[in-house]
């Protein structure tokens, strides 16, 4: 049995677990074709990302280009104020509330939804995350 390996994205604190290859050895254990199975480690998440951890990260310096405001504002109005804009698309954070702060708007998750699993987040966002 091997060890278990933690890491920890550099930007956002999240911890992840490494899943080793699969011991190819044992094929007859599999209930799918053998050749639909990636033999190479991966990173996992250890709990799912909650709207509050990745609104922390979008409100951070490292990712901020990928808050809602910037994207939105980019697919919406044709503004570009985020770098990362088109890695993503006008769905982004797509359940997040608009909330006037200091004259200008602010997405938000819910009150009751804030310990919730985040949706609508680009592969490229969810990269960036994990990085």
């Amino acid at each position: 049995m091997q060890d278990i390996i933690f890491y920890t994205a550099r930007t956002s604190g999240y911890a992840l677990v490494l899943i080793p290859p699969i011991d190819m050895s044992h094929k007859s254990l599999f209930r799918i074709s053998v050749s639909e199975i990636d033999d190479e480690p991966f990173l996992i998440g250890l709990h799912e990302v909650t709207n509050h951890r990745y609104e922390r990260f979008i409100r951070s310096d490292c990712g901020e280009d990928l808050s809602p405001e910037r994207t939105r504002a980019a697919f919406l109005k044709g503004i570009s104020t985020s770098s990362k804009a088109g890695q993503t698309n006008e769905y982004n954070l797509y359940f997040w509330e608009a909330e006037d702060v200091d004259d200008r708007t602010v997405f938000a998750p819910s009150k009751n939804t804030r310990n919730h699993p985040v949706v609508y987040v680009s592969l490229y966002a969810a990269e960036a995350f994990c990085a």
